[in-house]
């Protein structure tokens, strides 16, 4: 269990603490600038007894004296820190030497370099082993002396600040202890009693007692309020079960956090425990209205970027408990703590029944603007092509007299000729005209269509041309058999080969297939021919009407325009 300082007792420590660093940090100081100084004197001493000897050693270092220079060295002995000397000569060669006794321990040595000079004059260097350890026991013997008072003067230090630290938090401890009972007992009617000395304690037990008398009235207020919350949770609880708008909220993490029945029966759920609780976009909003994943970054992004402002979309889809989906339009809206969005509040209605309204509407319009176009075209076309065989009848009228009084039987002739070739184009015209004008008015029950064998009805009615042009026609056995209009869909072949034998070009080997495949979309019929072929910039203008993209052949350019229209 983790122990529980007082007041007092972290006073007490934080004091003893404080007093401790304070008296190891004065006596450090001290024993170190003590040492210091000592160690200083020390090699004050040391550089002076170099100098002395060496002064008194330069007249035998001179003259080569190695007895007197023993004789100058053994008086160092006198001096207990000094080990060992050594004196060179000018050459670097030793002259004479110094060893105190060879089984002295050797603990902390520092060698002294002292040149030696005669009348200014270098003869020979002096080199001087020094025992520095007496210092060393000297700091050691301060810093334990140190110690001892440093833990005297804590042990004292500790006493008074225990006794100062009681008196200190007295009033202190009252008011825990005053407080601890509101805590426990919930009685915010008790106040702490105020020192009679003015003190930052006596003020703060007069803030605590000020403090108490706030928190008694909000917590009156509170009881207050929460009853009117309770009711006002009532109606608004009623309002939700009773609106036929689907609803449901949801915290920031996209979590469910309570629906309505409207809702539940939308998605097709029983229960609020199968959908509160439970992640939104993974219950009905998962997929793309194509039924492709929605993934789960997209769905943050578009929360993060409606953080703080009310959304409406009619462009989704959600998911009901069975798995069908359905188009929705949702409004979300934000829902705040202190300013802060914590979650939405999603309300949603099904717009299948809109949604396929619309569609019906865009495709109507889409067809009426097709007609529209078309019969602009249509009108222009017709008024152009039957008055170009009018005004071809109206002018050769006209010479047909000239002819016939001059007597030129053969250019009278001609232009006959012509005149009935006019004519013979503007009733092919009409014909065309007319059934196209039926395609979609003459309605003729379905019934099944041997493919096979329509080819075959549609190959010998149209013998003649294909024998005349060359051309090779392969129709493949096994053809699907259809349900559909069987005179249209003999139009459709007659067309499409008719087609096909025109513009074969100066094909050596003109050929022509009727056959079917199986794709993606179920089973093709088609016409293929080895022909020039059609640019694919005109795939589709070749379909429309009166449209030919070669002006000299002949025809009145209806035949594939009649084709996409059956």
């Amino acid at each position: 269990m983790k122990k529980t300082w007082t007041l007092a007792q972290k006073i007490s420590l934080f004091a003893m603490l404080i007093a401790t660093v304070a008296i190891i940090a004065a006596s450090l100081a001290a024993t170190i600038a003590n040492h210091r100084i000592a160690n200083e004197q020390a090699e004050q001493q040391m550089q002076i007894l170099g100098e002395v000897t060496a002064f008194n050693i330069a007249a035998p270092s001179m003259f080569g004296d190695a007895e007197a220079a023993n004789t100058v060295l053994s008086a160092l002995r006198a001096d207990p820190t000094v080990i060992s000397a050594r004196l060179l000569n000018a050459n670097k060669q030793r002259l004479a030497e110094y060893q105190r006794a060879p089984d002295i321990q050797q603990k902390n040595l520092k060698q002294l370099r002292v040149a030696v000079q005669w009348k200014d004059k270098p003869v020979g260097e002096l080199f001087l082993d020094i025992d520095m350890s007496g210092l060393n026991e000297q700091l050691y013997r301060q810093m334990s002396f140190s110690l001892v008072s440093t833990l005297v003067a804590v042990l004292i230090a500790g006493f008074l600040v225990q006794w100062m630290s009681r008196i200190l938090t007295k009033p202190l401890r009252h008011l825990s202890d005053v407080a601890e009972r509101i805590g426990s007992q919930g009685d915010y009617s008790l106040r702490a009693t105020v020192a009679p000395t003015r003190d930052e304690v006596s003020e703060l037990t007069l803030m605590f007692n000020a403090m108490l008398d706030r928190t008694q009235l909000r917590e009156q207020e509170r009881d207050h309020a929460h009853l009117a919350l309770v009711d006002s949770e009532a109606q608004v609880r009623l309002l939700l079960n009773s609106t036929a708008e689907a609803i449901y909220g949801a915290d920031i993490d996209g979590i469910c956090t309570f629906v309505n029945p409207a809702c539940l029966k939308m998605l097709g759920y029983t229960n609020e425990s199968q959908v509160v609780g439970k992640h939104m976009h993974a219950l009905i909003h998962h997929s793309y209205p194509d039924g492709s994943p929605y993934p789960m970054e997209d769905c943050v992004i578009q929360v993060a970027t409606l953080v703080g402002q009310s959304a409406n979309r009619d462009d989704e889809v959600y998911w009901r408990a069975n798995g069908s989906s359905f188009p929705v339009e949702y409004w979300s809206h934000p829902m705040y703590k202190a300013s802060i969005v914590v979650g939405f509040v999603v309300s949603f209605l099904d717009i299948t029944e809109r949604k396929q309204s619309e569609k019906e509407r865009e495709t109507y319009v889409a067809q009426l603007e097709a007609q529209r176009v078309e019969l602009e075209q249509f009108t222009y076309t017709v008024s152009h092509d039957l008055k170009s065989p009018l005004i071809t009848i109206k002018g050769f009228v006209g010479t047909l007299k000239k002819d016939a009084e001059d007597g030129n039987m053969e250019r009278l002739q001609s232009h006959i000729n012509r005149i009935s070739a006019a004519a013979t184009k503007m009733g092919d015209l009409l014909e065309d005209l007319l059934n196209l004008s039926r395609i979609g008015r003459i309605a003729q029950a379905p019934v099944d269509v041997l493919m096979e064998k329509l080819a075959h009805e549609v190959a010998e009615a149209l013998h003649g041309p294909i024998a005349e042009g060359g051309v090779s026609l392969e129709i493949e056995s096994g053809l699907p058999i259809v349900r559909g209009d069987r005179s249209r869909l003999h139009e459709v072949l007659q067309n499409l080969i008719e087609n096909a034998i025109k513009f074969m070009g100066e094909q050596s080997q003109p050929s022509i297939k009727i056959g079917s495949r199986i794709d993606k979309e179920g089973t093709v019929c088609f016409v293929q021919d080895n022909g020039r072929g059609v640019d694919p910039v005109y795939a589709d203008k070749i379909f429309g009407l009166f449209e030919q993209l070669d002006g000299h052949t002949d025809g009145t350019g209806i035949g594939l325009a009649l084709v996409k229209r059956i």
